[in-house]
């Protein structure tokens, strides 16, 4: 619970300019600097009784420091299960524009939850 975790990447739309990296393909690695548009869409499952929330956010490497992007959080809620057997869903969706100032830099899209039962689905 709120401990956050890398989004494993599986593919971009569009490489121009970017590469997914790291040992568990969690960066996106720019091969230029310049403004970036990134856009994340991710599938949210709550088995739970009650409402949960989701923060979804970028984290940032500049060559030397890791941050956490200001002003990139995006919070979600997810609605209680429909019944049992039945979990609620939510298809998470933001983008983000932001500047690469050299070449290699890299960003994450780090996630937490309030419920170690949400999970986020391929």
């Amino acid at each position: 619970i709120d401990e956050a975790y890398a989004v494993k990447l599986e593919e971009t739309s569009f490489i121009n300019g970017i590469y997914i990296s790291g040992a568990n393909d969690t960066r996106v690695t720019f091969t230029e600097p310049g403004i970036y548009t990134m856009t994340f869409s991710l599938s949210f499952k709550n088995p739970t009784n009650d409402a949960q929330s989701v923060d979804v956010w970028f984290r940032y490497h500049n060559g030397t420091t890791t941050a956490d992007v200001p002003n990139s959080n995006s919070k979600f809620t997810i609605p209680a299960r429909k019944s049992t057997g039945d979990p609620s869903y939510l298809i998470a969706v933001t983008p983000f524009t932001g500047y690469a100032e050299a070449a290699g830099v890299w960003v994450e899209v780090m996630w937490c939850t309030t419920s170690t039962s949400v999970v986020m689905e391929q």
